[in-house]
Parts: C-alpha cells; sequence; structure tokens
C-alpha cells in the first residue's frame, strides 16, 4: 500500500474556489466503493477518526457531536410532544443516536448506502450504537421513495444528507418537499442541513423559495462545525404550525449528555449576520 501518512483533501466550493484539508494521518482504516459513492476512513492526529464520502469530510470524533446534536436537538425541544421521528440519511447513526435521547421516542431512519451504515457499526460505534436501540427502526432504501404517499405520520422529520450532489440531489427537490409535508402530522418540523452561507448562497435561495411554497413557516438557524466549509453552517426549519425558535419542553438537561446544545445555544442559533439574512430573505419571514 501506498505512504498515507500524509494526506491532502481538495473541496470545491465553487468552480473558482477550493480549500485544502491537510490531515496527517496515523492510519489509513478503510477505504472501499459502494453503489453510491466511494467510503475512507483515516486516522489523524487532531480530528481522531474521520470518514469521508467521495474525498469530502462528513463526520469525524472530535466535532460530530455539534451536527448531530444541533440537527436534531432544536427540533424535539421546540415540539410540544414529540413521538415519532423519521431521519432520511444519517447513516453514521449520529443523528438517530441524539433523537433517542428524548424519552417516549420512536424513529424510523431510511439511509439509502448501507455502506455508510456498515462502516459506522465497525469505526464509529460513538454514533453508531442508535443502531442497536429498540426504538430504532433502520431501513436500507431510497427515503426519497419512502416518504412518497405517508399522511400525517411524523412529528418530526430530519434530512440528514450530503452536499446536493450525487445520491442527495433529490433531497433537495420540491416534489421531495411536499411529501416531506404531507407525511408529517399537523404540529409537525421538518429540519435539513443547509449549507454555508459563505459559499451555497445561491443554492439556498433556491432551496427557501421551494420551502416556502410549502411550509407555513420557514427558519434557518447556525452552528459553528469546524469540519465543514467554513465552519459556519445552516440547517433549515420547514413548520406547519410551531415557531422553532420558541422552547416548549424544557427539561434537565444533564440527563441528555450534551456538549454543545443548550436552551442558550438554541436561542442563539436563530440570529443571523446582516449578509444571511439577506440570503434566506428573513424580512419576509
Amino acid at each position: 500500500m501506498e505512504d498515507r501518512r500524509n494526506i491532502w483533501i481538495e473541496e470545491y466550493y465553487t468552480s473558482e474556489m477550493c480549500t485544502h484539508i491537510c490531515l496527517r494521518v496515523k492510519d489509513y482504516v478503510y477505504r472501499a466503493q459502494s453503489e453510491f459513492q466511494t467510503v475512507d476512513v483515516v486516522d489523524t492526529h487532531d480530528w481522531g477518526r474521520v470518514m469521508f464520502l467521495d474525498s469530502v469530510v462528513m463526520v469525524c470524533d472530535k466535532y460530530e457531536f455539534i451536527y448531530h446534536e444541533m440537527i436534531s436537538h432544536p427540533l424535539l425541544f421546540s415540539h410540544p410532544s414529540p413521538k415519532r421521528i423519521l431521519i432520511i440519511g444519517g447513516g453514521d447513526g449520529g443523528a438517530a443516536r441524539e433523537a433517542l435521547k428524548h424519552p417516549g421516542v420512536t424513529v424510523d431512519m431510511v439511509e439509502i448506502d448501507g455502506m455508510v451504515v456498515d462502516v459506522a457499526r465497525k469505526y464509529f460505534p460513538g454514533c453508531a450504537c442508535s443502531f442497536d436501540n429498540p426504538r430504532l427502526n433502520l431501513v436500507i432504501g431510497d427515503g426519497v421513495e419512502f416518504v412518497k404517499g405517508k399522511k400525517d405520520e411524523y412529528d418530526i422529520i430530519v434530512v440528514d444528507s450530503t452536499d446536493p450532489i450525487g445520491p442527495a440531489v433529490g433531497l433537495f427537490e420540491e416534489d421531495f418537499y411536499r411529501c416531506i409535508n404531507a407525511a408529517l402530522k399537523p404540529e409537525g418540523f421538518f429540519a435539513f442541513q443547509s449549507e454555508s452561507p459563505y459559499y451555497y448562497s445561491d443554492f439556498q435561495k433556491q432551496v427557501i423559495g421551494k420551502l416556502r411554497k410549502i411550509f407555513p413557516l420557514v427558519k434557518p438557524y447556525t452552528a459553528t462545525i469546524p469540519m465543514y466549509p467554513g465552519s459556519f453552517w445552516t440547517f433549515t426549519v420547514g413548520s406547519r404550525k410551531f415557531d422553532p425558535f420558541e422552547i416548549r419542553r424544557r427539561m434537565p438537561l444533564a440527563d441528555f449528555s450534551l456538549k454543545y446544545y443548550n436552551y442558550e445555544i438554541h436561542e442563539a442559533a436563530f440570529a443571523l449576520p446582516e449578509f444571511a439574512k439577506k440570503i434566506f430573505c428573513q424580512e419576509g419571514a
């Protein structure tokens, strides 16, 4: 095997710009080609174990808790009584792990790439522990197809996807969002990772335009995630009734073993800088 003790990853954010994530690697752990994408796992000195999908960082031991807590808990604490959750994507298991910290919640999780699940089970047990929870129903399949025809079934739907390329393209289309809306109960929330406004502002405007045709309330929120482009990352909520900014379930957070999310972070996350307000058309929200 070639010497892989130093690895450079180039991620092209626009046609004119890329950045280098330079990771000094302790060990090259795994590499394979699934039906959908290349899956790599490396052990690094600074980030711990890292998974790449098609050479793009997806999850790392050191920072995964930020993303997974923030794609899950703002919705679960905003909903007055969440019971049934659907996660589309999220093959590493981290989003499901966080959702299942809430008592009484059951989770359907639909991941298109079974290899990602298998790799997470073997190499990311801190995330994949959710796969052994009896309240999780794991389905290997197409989330776009799974949600079609469902009506008033879920309190919360989370789309934990890769960037809007390859197998994830259909997860950012208007028809899919209409199916999501139909599958939600009247008090339901929908959320997805919506990229960085530093690099994907045109994409974000397009997606927000689609959502506002469907959901009465659309709101973005943010988190600082060092492993993703620019570190300034957004999530977007579509709501049929409630404002996700408002915390409706205040429970002792010490019971949840959290490292990033708290009630102050929840409220602060919905505050956007002026340039991001313009991207997300907040003045019309």
